[in-house]
């Protein structure tokens, strides 16, 4: 019943993404109503995928990468700037609780867009993170993005 429940779920989502991107045309709504079938049934067969088919995890996930990876530039363009702004490196070891191969990879990949890191080396759970200045909070940053991507991979994290 959970797999019924998500699918209704997914197609609803997916429907109505379809509704407002066509503004509702009458002319398109076979197409949409095929193309949010096949949205769910993704879904379904996601629950048992490796691969994230989590729709509402990757839509509040998106705008929130959008923004600190502004804030991200933000930052190297004030740095450049003004290059009197301080600069305190360091590398910084972050053992990921991350367990599927895809979600450590993306993260990998994300961390280089906050503000002020760089991911210098990957190895196994393990990352190795070049910091611009050892005073901002990325520890902390780390952390929240492993939790969001968590969520896109359906991951319980350990505390």
């Amino acid at each position: 019943m959970g797999s019924l429940w998500a699918a209704l779920r997914a197609f609803i989502l997916f429907f109505g993404l379809w509704l407002v991107l066509t503004d509702a045309a009458s002319d398109g709504l076979v197409f949409g109503v095929a193309a949010a079938a096949f949205g769910a049934g993704l879904t379904l067969a996601g629950e048992r995928s490796p691969w994230p088919l989590r729709p509402l995890a990757w839509l509040a996930f998106g705008p929130w990468f959008l923004g600190q990876s502004l804030l991200g530039g933000w930052d190297v363009l004030r740095r450049a700037v003004r290059p009197g702004r301080p600069l305190d490196p360091e590398l910084l070891d972050f053992p990921t609780r991350l367990t599927t191969p895809a979600a450590r990879r993306l993260l990998a990949a994300a961390v280089s867009l906050l503000p002020g890191t760089l991911v210098a080396r990957i190895h196994e759970a393990h990352l190795r993170v070049h910091v611009l200045d050892r005073g901002l909070p990325v520890q902390a940053d780390l952390r929240r993005l492993e939790a969001r991507i968590g969520r896109l991979y359906g991951e319980r994290l350990a505390p």
